[in-house]
Parts: C-alpha cells; sequence; structure tokens
C-alpha cells in the first residue's frame, strides 16, 4: 500500500480556509457560491486563488478518466462515487463530505465542473453526478 495522492486532511483545512467567515469577511469581500452533492459552498474568491497550485495538484491525483483531455476516449468525466480513489488507485478518503469539497474546490477554481445540471443527476447511475476534471 502506497501513500495517496490527496491528502484528506488538507482538503479539509484549504475548505475551511476559503469559506467565507463571518469573523473575519470584509464588506467588500467577493463571495462565489458553488452547489455541491450536499452542500452549496460560499467560497471567497481571493482565498482560492491562494490555494489553486494545491488544489490543481489534488485534482491531478484522480484517476484519469475525470480528466476532460481523455473525453474523446474511455475518460472526460466520471462518477463522484470514484473520486475517493486516487490515480493509484489507493482510497484517499472514506468521506464522501471530504470528495465534495475537493471537487467543489476545483469548480470554484474553474478546474471541474459537473457532467451535468444537479436537475439531471438521477439520470445517472446511483442517482450521483459525473465530475470532469479541466487540468
Amino acid at each position: 500500500m502506497t501513500e495517496p495522492l490527496i491528502d484528506a486532511e488538507r482538503v479539509v483545512t484549504i475548505t475551511k480556509d476559503c469559506l467565507v467567515n463571518e469573523d473575519t469577511r470584509q464588506p467588500d469581500d467577493d463571495i462565489l457560491m458553488v452547489e455541491g452533492v450536499a452542500h452549496t459552498y460560499a467560497f471567497v474568491p481571493a482565498k482560492l486563488e491562494e490555494h489553486r497550485a494545491e488544489v490543481v495538484k489534488m485534482l491531478q491525483g484522480l484517476p484519469l478518466a475525470f480528466r476532460e483531455s481523455t473525453r474523446a476516449g474511455a475518460g472526460g468525466g466520471w462518477s463522484f462515487l470514484n473520486a475517493c480513489q486516487d490515480a493509484n488507485d489507493e482510497q484517499w478518503t472514506g468521506m464522501h463530505m471530504t470528495v465534495e469539497s475537493l471537487l467543489c474546490l476545483g469548480i470554484g477554481l474553474d478546474l471541474a465542473e459537473w457532467c451535468l445540471p444537479k436537475e439531471m443527476w438521477s439520470l445517472m447511475p446511483g442517482g450521483m453526478p459525473y465530475v470532469v476534471v479541466k487540468v
């Protein structure tokens, strides 16, 4: 067993850092709303940008089937349920909320997107959305 390519604790830390915090929020702060599977995230765009390189690296740690570049082949998006495994087929988290957080960080940075609108997710296997990673 090798070390997972994605650090689940780091995903949680970055997510918390990027969320709107009423204690530190400034009146002129922009807010970016990102709809996840079970939660809607209110991100501060400037904080997301601070973590861009790390989020890119984590998204690149997901299996190749998630990559937009494989859309013409056997990839171009895969089920949310498969995102708990990394590209080495190691489970990096057992928490769907952590997977959702990583994907929503990516969506907030325009590095990932849901393949279909939420109202169509029920048409997908298991009723779960498919996501594509653009990096």
